[in-house]
């Protein structure tokens, strides 16, 4: 048992067991979440990069290339936030415009701050 019962009858857990119940809540509980969220992250991030993958032999301009890559990844971040919208009360239209605008901001700020650091390493 790991636990005892003090003088009222109330069960009192010992350390040894709440350890054991937080190391359990981690391995099944935490785990889970962060091996859900991690496939969701490969899943989603793999799209912008298809344009380039089937796209290879063409002869289309890294420009073009880029431009797929970015309506690829505006189109999955609007159907990951329709998606969303399952878990919250907002409408799928919504949550699609409001994680393609924010991802958009990140991607653009993500992609502005690269460019950036290229620059200085290369000069």
């Amino acid at each position: 048992m790991c636990g005892r019962e003090d003088e009222d009858g109330m069960l009192c857990w010992d350390a040894g067991c709440f350890f054991i119940f937080l190391l359990f809540f981690f391995v099944v509980y935490v785990s889970f979440d962060g091996f859900v969220t991690f496939s969701s992250f490969v899943f989603f991030g793999l799209f912008p990069l298809l344009g380039y993958l089937f796209t290879i032999g063409s002869n289309l301009s890294e420009t073009e290339l880029f431009g797929i890559s970015i309506c690829m990844t505006g189109v999955m971040l609007f159907i990951l936030g329709a998606i969303k919208s399952q878990f919250t009360t907002q409408s799928w239209w919504s949550s699609g415009f409001e994680i393609l605008v924010f991802g958009g901001i990140t991607a653009s700020v993500s992609f502005l701050i690269g460019w950036l650091v290229e620059s200085i390493i290369s000069s």
